[in-house]
C-alpha cells in the first residue's frame, strides 16, 4: 500500500470520526438488513431483498464525549503523521504550525473557562435574555452544574 492510499484512508477515517456524533444522535434509525447472496457475498440494504435477510441492530446510544474526543484526537494525529510522511520537511512544518495553533486555542479556551468559573463562584446573579428580551436568571442548581462542568473541563484540558 503506497502512502497516497494510506493518506486517503486516514482522511476518510477522520471524516467518519467527526461525523459519528451526527449519525449517533439521529432520533430514529432506519432498519438495516443483511443477507448473503448465492455466491457467499454479504450485502446490506435498507430494504429486505429476500426471506433470508436479517435485521442488523444499530446501537443508538449517544457517544461518551470523552471517548469521542479521544477518537477525534487519534484521527488528527494519524492525519498529521500521514502528512509528515508524504510531504517530508514541508509536512513537518505544517504539522508543527497546526500543533502551535491548537495549543494557542487550548490556552484561550482554558482562560475563558477559568474566567467563567471565577464569575460563577463570585455569587453574582448570572442571567441571559430570552426571545422577548427579558432577563432569565440562572438557578442555584444550574450554577452548581455549570461550576462542576467547568471544573472537570479545566482539570482534563488545562492542567
Amino acid at each position: 500500500m503506497n502512502l497516497s492510499n494510506v493518506f486517503k484512508i486516514l482522511l476518510m477515517t477522520g471524516i467518519l470520526v467527526t461525523q459519528l456524533p451526527a449519525i449517533s444522535y439521529a432520533k430514529e434509525q432506519p432498519k438495516i438488513y443483511k443477507w448473503v447472496d448465492e455466491n457467499g457475498k454479504v450485502h446490506y440494504s435498507d430494504k429486505p431483498v429476500n426471506d433470508k435477510a436479517e435485521t442488523v441492530n444499530i446501537d443508538t446510544k449517544q457517544p461518551d464525549p470523552q471517548s469521542q474526543q479521544k477518537a477525534q484526537q487519534r484521527a488528527i494525529q494519524q492525519k498529521e503523521k500521514a502528512l509528515t510522511q508524504l510531504d517530508g520537511e514541508a509536512g513537518k512544518k505544517r504539522v508543527q504550525q497546526r500543533q502551535e495553533q491548537k495549543q494557542k486555542k487550548v490556552e484561550q479556551d482554558c482562560a475563558k473557562a477559568r474566567e467563567g468559573l471565577a464569575t460563577l463562584q463570585e455569587q453574582v446573579r448570572i442571567y441571559s435574555y430570552d426571545d422577548n428580551g427579558k432577563p432569565v436568571f440562572m438557578s442555584d442548581e444550574e450554577r452548581a452544574e455549570e461550576i462542576k462542568r467547568l471544573k472537570i473541563g479545566i482539570k482534563e484540558n488545562c492542567e
